[in-house]
């Protein structure tokens, strides 16, 4: 089953709360992330790796009311791990209301 990313971003900035890395070591690097209280979440997807939740605001989040929230970086120079996030359905499990969701793919 192939998966497809639809919606649109509604700026509230919930995505850039947490950097979200992938867990490239074994069972031993797991145990020492968990033991330092921090989240792991598992790929639905074996091509995928699981990832390791690091609780940091990002410095290029800005707050602008009543519109939401923008990166410093949007017009100029944002990352492309960023501009193309949620890359996973899990990536959706720890922000509320996104704009973005996942359909599978009509068959090709």
């Amino acid at each position: 089953m192939t998966l497809v990313r639809k919606g649109e971003c509604k700026r509230c900035g919930q995505c850039c709360r947490a950097m979200f890395l992938a867990v490239l070591g074994d069972d031993v690097q797991v145990e020492w992330l968990r033991a330092r209280g921090l989240t792991i979440h598992p790929s639905p997807d074996p091509d995928f790796y699981d990832s390791v939740e690091i609780p940091q605001v990002c410095a290029n989040l800005h707050h602008y009311q009543p519109d939401g929230a923008i990166c410093g970086l949007h017009d100029d120079g944002k990352p492309i791990a960023c501009r193309d996030w949620p890359h996973i359905p899990a990536d959706l499990e720890t922000v509320r209301d996104c704009g973005f969701y996942f359909e599978e793919a009509p068959d090709a």
